[in-house]
């Protein structure tokens, strides 16, 4: 979001609110994505209490799994009205841009062949996330 804001600003076209609801749009898909991995996890038992790192909602029993579910809606319930914003002054790249976003979030650790679990996580960290993501530790699913 910094380098494309930087670069229009340096072009001399650079607007404001657009770039504040994609950067809210990306933080809103980024939360969802978070949400959806806490949520898969705990559903298909992958959490459990030997798991290392940071505290998972579910399966720590901070949340209820349809509390979070309903997080999940809301979040991407936000993200998708943002993206309506933006499909208004950028144009119907935005929608393939949202649309693919949103898929993938849910696709990383939920339906029937998670990319996580494919080993295809890390490429898709990558994709959406960018370089500076990948240094963080790789983690490998089953």
């Amino acid at each position: 979001m910094l380098v494309g804001s930087a670069l229009a600003f340096a072009q001399g076209v650079y607007a404001p609110w657009p770039a504040l609801a994609a950067l809210l749009g990306a933080l809103l898909i980024q939360v969802g994505t978070n949400f959806a991995n806490d949520y898969f996890d705990a559903a298909k038992g992958i959490d459990s209490e030997a798991r290392k790192g940071p505290i998972r909602v579910v399966q720590s029993g901070l949340i209820s799994p349809a509390t979070l579910r309903n997080g999940i809606w809301l979040v991407f319930g936000l993200a998708f009205l943002v993206g309506v914003y933006l499909v208004a002054v950028a144009g119907w790249p935005i929608v393939v841009i949202g649309v693919l976003s949103l898929l993938c979030a849910l696709a990383y650790s939920g339906g029937p062949y998670p990319l996580a679990s494919l080993g295809l996580g890390d490429v898709f960290v990558f994709v959406f996330s960018g370089w500076w993501r990948w240094g963080e530790p790789i983690t490998c699913r089953r």
